[in-house]
Formats: C-alpha cells, sequence, structure tokens
C-alpha cells in the first residue's frame, strides 16, 4: 500500500493479465504480479489501485475466473512492527470489506524469512 502519488523508483512493463501497464515499486511487489501471471486461477489484475477518499493504493486487485475480487497487499516483514503500517493495512482491509470482497479475499504479501545459521 502506498500514497497517491508515490515517487518512489518503479519499473513499468507490459504483463499478459495486468489491465494496464504493470508498474511495481519493489521486487515484492514484481514477485507477486509474475506468480499471477502463472495463476491459472486469476482472469486479470491491475496494479496500485486507488482507494477513493483515502489518497492510498492498493498493491494488486486480482479478477478471479469466477469474477470475484481478490485484493493483495504486500509487506516486508521488517516493517510489519511499524503501527503505521498496520494501521494502513487496516484501512485497507476495511476498505476492500465495504466494496464487497470477502474476508478471505484481502490477502497479505510477506516476504520469506531468511534463514540463519547458528553455531
Amino acid at each position: 500500500m502506498r500514497k497517491k502519488n508515490y515517487k518512489g523508483r518503479a519499473e513499468k512493463r507490459m504483463v499478459e493479465k495486468c489491465a494496464d501497464i504493470c508498474v511495481t515499486y519493489d521486487d515484492l511487489h514484481k514477485k507477486l504480479t509474475d506468480i499471477l501471471v502463472e495463476d491459472e486461477g486469476i482472469k486479470e489484475f491491475r496494479c496500485n489501485v486507488l482507494l477513493k477518499g483515502l489518497g492510498y493504493t492498493s498493491d494488486v486487485v486480482a479478477t478471479a475466473e469466477d469474477g470475484h475480487l481478490i485484493v493483495y497487499e504486500c509487506a516486508y516483514r521488517k516493517t510489519l512492527i511499524r503501527p503505521s503500517v498496520g494501521k494502513l493495512l487496516d484501512m485497507s482491509r476495511d476498505y476492500w470489506m465495504k466494496h464487497g470482497v470477502l474476508q478471505e479475499d484481502w490477502r497479505l504479501v510477506v516476504d520469506a524469512e531468511k534463514p540463519t545459521v547458528e553455531e
């Protein structure tokens, strides 16, 4: 989830199932779009969808083959402890629940924990 006019580094590319130009802002966001392209249950998706009236965007909103929406928000594990991140994720979830997305169709994508070697 990002501010509406986020000015960070972005990668723009054409992706098969993306309705517009696919704009990703980090590796996690890019990896998610790559996975959705390969997912046969996803018909199409949009990146950085505006949450009207809130000034923020959701990372990816996908349309499943049966027509229902699935919302994906990306977050890095190290940022989840920040209260501001939790507040933004709650805001996104509440917004989409009010717009008919089921609880199980609002999904948080978190990077994998890196294994550590203990001696």
